[in-house]
């Protein structure tokens, strides 16, 4: 029977599913349209050309019926497959194939379209065999099939020269009903013209027929239709002997019998060759059915050793073979009687050389070859008799050796790692005898192998390890598993050394217990730096509890010197929360160490002083205490108790750690006592300017009265005009001096603000300022603000009046602004100039006017701010947080 794989394939050779992407389009864009094509008494047509030995046509059978199966419908296909090569088509009728062919079959479906035929060959099942039609047809010749759904030319254009294409492109496009499917190579050099075929999938294999033809089909190409055969029929022939009857001849009974009789004798000359040629050929047949049940004999037997033979006649003519020969060599059936030169596929080609040297010297030639798969044979070339004497050809067999080959590598290969091995490798049998010894041995002990094989390997032992040693050779021995332990052996020289052994149980051919193998080495350097290492462990241990108690003891002092320090000391992580608080921090605070140790630092913060809410970045949070580090910073704090109170903080960061470190004071009584000498400046200033007011303005009002009637005396009594410009200036000097004392008296004793009088008093304030100074001062409030005490007043006009006299006095301005506005939940307070701005950093070198002002600004839970302006000038502010927890708490 022929297969496939023992055909010379066509051009477009075959294999089952050989293109799983081209399927995969198939499947997708082509299945679904073919079923719904399908109808009861229409079948859908496939047109498969130069399908070689059936693998392409069986495959697309193959997943149409599955996809028909899957929505319980009988497959209604018909698939005709075409090729050129007779051979080819002779094998895809057959529909057989070996092993080799079905790679890409999966078992699923080998096991549902296929059936076992003979030794690894498998024949397709009768349902998908009778869904192909197989057929002779030259593609490029002989007109296409008609009323076609689907064309598979995927490959069969490479054997067509491109000017073909074109006139095939249009032939297809005849041949395929509207809508149909084409399918071709996406590497295909030269696609259809877009006017006929659209290409469907992304991959470029499928493309769906467009309208009409683009062209009337050449009738040329549709006039190669095929012939029909006829059967010949014989004409009858007179025989000569026997006269025929001719109108008008005579004849006479004499002549008829004489030819009757010569008929008669004929014919029983007839009768009894017919007879000698009935005997000889049933002799034939017995003959033939002898010798057909030898050679069957001979197949069995063959065929039951399951070896490679490949039977060669004298002239190295294929004869016969056993099916592993065929998938060796690759023949098939249709290889029979063919030369072994010709059918040689690049494997083995010194056998044709080899037979015919067997044939001359009747000598048998055995040879070790490689397949190109890398397996090795044995291959023997021998003689055998024909008739006579002669040598009616060779015998070839086979002898897969591959895995001796591998195990005589091995072998080597272990052999060769066993003798060069570093480690000393020692083989006994069950009494201690040393059998086997290597080079690693001889190194390690001294003995040469001649030495060592008239030893014991108790003569290798110590004493005092003898007997343990003995023990895990004799577990061993028993079959127990026994991992590597460390014993000593005495070299030949007397030395002691340190190995660590592994021994192991080895077998003969039998699988039964021969010897032991030890395999030791040698750890003495080994042991020597792990003693020494335990000894730096020691010392390292010992310098680390000595250091431990070294910082143990600064610890406890440091820790002694933080509790001993009237400061808060909180430390705090990236993420704000607590790690260290000492005592001066649980006595301020009201908070014990281990209420607040891990909670977030917010817990000592009153709301309007935090920043973010918890649960904020760890990047927001270094950011933040980043800007505090290096500088001390007046800022509320809360107690356990829920009371806020005025602490100084200062932040500083760990190196090398995500610490910060915050100290903080309690400033309740530093600010009491700030106050309690503000007011008594207040008091001081206030007694200064009711002197001026009361002694000095007056006495400078009538030293003014004394001056003018001086004037106005002189001016009657027609004094010189020198003495009454002079008495007239004295009088206006005083009017002035009196004027500024006046101001001075009333700014030095204010009259107190309520809360409802700020805006007036700052546009007082304002005013002023222009009449007495002569600089443009202004006042702007958008809108009524509310304040809650009348202190709040008191001290916001305080603060404009320090800033409007400082930029007055010291900046040089030529303009101000003052402005009050309520921003969100905040009251602010600004006031701007144009003078010559801050010399250096804001915050360096404060006079007492600005820290007068920061203090007010803080006495009323306020943010005070001084920063210069963009266009040249300062900008003094002063933030206060309106919240309910800000009205209700105390003011002072």
């Amino acid at each position: 029977m022929a297969t496939a794989s023992h055909q010379v394939l066509p051009l477009c050779c075959s294999a089952f599913f050989r293109s799983p992407a081209a399927f995969a389009a198939l499947k997708a864009w082509v299945t679904e349209d073919l079923l719904d094509r399908a109808l009861a008494d229409h079948p859908v047509r496939l047109w498969i050309p130069a399908c070689g030995t059936g693998e392409q046509a069986y495959s697309i059978a193959m997943l149409l019926s599955e996809h028909f199966h899957s929505y319980g419908r009988q497959p209604n296909v018909r698939i005709f497959a075409t090729d050129t090569e007779a051979n080819s088509i002779k094998v895809a009728r057959a529909g057989v194939y070996c092993d080799s062919d079905l790679q890409g079959v999966s078992a699923a479906r080998l096991q549902h379209f296929f059936q076992r035929h003979g030794t690894n060959r498998y024949r397709v099942s009768p349902a998908l065999r009778d869904c192909v039609v197989f057929a002779i047809h030259d593609f490029d010749n002989d007109p296409p099939l008609s009323r076609l759904d689907f064309v598979d030319c995927h490959g069969a254009m490479a054997r067509l020269p491109l000017e073909s294409r074109t006139r095939l492109y249009a032939l297809l496009h005849f041949a395929l009903n509207e809508g149909g499917h084409l399918l071709l190579s996406p590497d295909e050099a030269f696609s259809p013209s877009a006017d006929l075929f659209q290409v469907v999938d992304v991959e470029g294999y499928i493309y769906r027929r467009l309208g009409a033809a683009h062209e009337p089909v050449p009738l040329g190409v549709l006039g190669h239709s095929v012939e029909a055969a006829h059967p010949a029929h014989e004409s009858f022939a007179w025989p000569a002997e026997i006269p025929r009857r001719r109108p008008g001849s005579m004849t006479t009974e004499d002549e008829f019998q004489s030819a009757n009789e010569d008929l008669v004798a004929a014919r029983e000359q007839l009768l009894s060759l017919n007879e000698e040629l009935t005997a000889i050929n049933s002799q034939l047949v017995a003959r033939v059915a002898e010798l057909e049940g030898a050679r069957n004999n001979l197949a069995d037997l063959l065929g039951a050793t399951n070896l490679a033979v490949l039977i060669l006649d004298a002239e190295l003519r294929i004869e016969r073979f056993t099916p592993p020969a065929g998938q060796l060599l690759n023949l098939c059936d249709s290889d029979l009687g063919r030369p072994w030169t010709a059918v040689a596929r690049g494997f083995d080609e010194q056998l044709a050389i080899d037979a015919q040297l067997t044939i001359e010297t009747r000598t048998p030639i055995e040879k070790n070859v490689v397949t190109p798969h890398h397996k090795c044979f044995l291959r023997r070339v021998q003689v055998y008799r024909g008739e006579g004497a002669q040598v009616g050809g060779v015998a070839v067999s086979f002898v897969d050796i591959t895995r001796q080959i591998e195990s005589d590598a091995q072998l080597r290969r272990f052999a060769a790692m066993l003798r060069d091995s570093a480690d000393a490798i020692v083989v006994m049998d069950f009494g201690g005898r040393i059998v086997a010894w290597n080079r690693g041995a001889q190194r390690l002990y001294g003995y040469t192998q001649g030495e060592a094989l008239r030893l014991n390997v108790r003569d290798l032992m110590t004493g005092d390890r003898l007997d343990s040693t003995l023990e895990a050779m004799r577990r061993v021995a028993r079959g127990e598993a026994m991992p590597p332990f460390d014993t000593q052996r005495r070299t030949r020289d007397g030395r002691i050394v340190d190995v660590s052994a592994t021994v192991a149980l080895l077998f003969d051919a039998a699988g039964n217990p021969e010897s032991l193998a030890a395999t030791e080495r040698d750890i003495t350097v080994r042991r020597r730096a792990e003693d020494e290492t335990r000894l730096l462990n020691a010392r390292l241990e010992q310098r680390v509890a000595e250091r431990a108690a070294e910082l143990q003891h600064s610890e406890e002092q440091i820790r002694a010197i933080l509790d001993a320090t009237a400061d808060a000391v909180v430390t705090i992580d990236i993420l704000g929360r607590i790690a260290t608080f000492n005592r001066a921090a649980e006595r301020i605070f009201g908070y014990a160490a281990n209420e607040v140790i891990g909670e977030n630092v917010n817990v000592l913060i009153p709301p309007q002083e935090r920043v973010g809410h918890y649960g904020y970045k760890a990047t927001a949070t270094r950011s933040y205490y980043t800007r505090l580090i290096g500088r001390s910073h007046e800022i509320a704090g809360r107690r356990k108790d829920g009371s806020v109170f005025p602490i100084q903080l200062s932040v500083n960061a760990v190196e090398g750690r995500d610490l910060f470190v915050g100290v903080a004071r309690d400033m309740t009584e530093h600010k009491a006592l700030q106050k309690e000498i503000i007011d008594v400046a207040m008091l001081e200033q206030r007694r200064i300017g009711q002197e001026l007011h009361d002694g000095t303005q007056q006495e400078l009002t009538g030293l003014g009265l004394l001056a003018m009637s001086l004037a106005e005396s002189l001016s009657r009594n027609n004094a010189t005009a020198a003495a009454s410009q002079v008495a007239s200036r004295v009088a206006r000097g005083i009017e002035l001096c009196n004027q500024r004392v006046r101001s001075l008296a009333r700014g030095m004793v204010p009259v107190p603000i309520d809360r409802e009088g700020l805006m007036t008093a700052l546009a007082e304030l304002a005013r002023q300022t222009t009449e007495i100074h002569g600089i443009p001062c202004g006042f702007e409030c958008p809108a009524a603000v509310e304040l809650v005490h009348d202190n709040e007043s008191t001290h916001l006009y305080r603060i404009a009046q320090e800033a409007v006299s400082n930029a007055t006095r010291h900046a040089r301005a030529s303009a101000i602004w003052i402005r009050l506005e309520q921003v969100g939940g905040r009251l602010l307070l600004e006031v701007q100039d144009t003078g010559i701005g801050l010399q250096g950093a804001p915050n360096s070198g404060k006079g007492v006017g600005l820290r007068l002002m920061e203090h007010r600004c803080a006495m009323i839970g306020g943010n005070f701010s001084i920063e210069p302006r963009p266009d040249g000038g300062t900008c003094i502010a002063c933030s206060v947080l309106r919240t309910e927890s800000h009205n209700n708490r105390e003011l002072n």
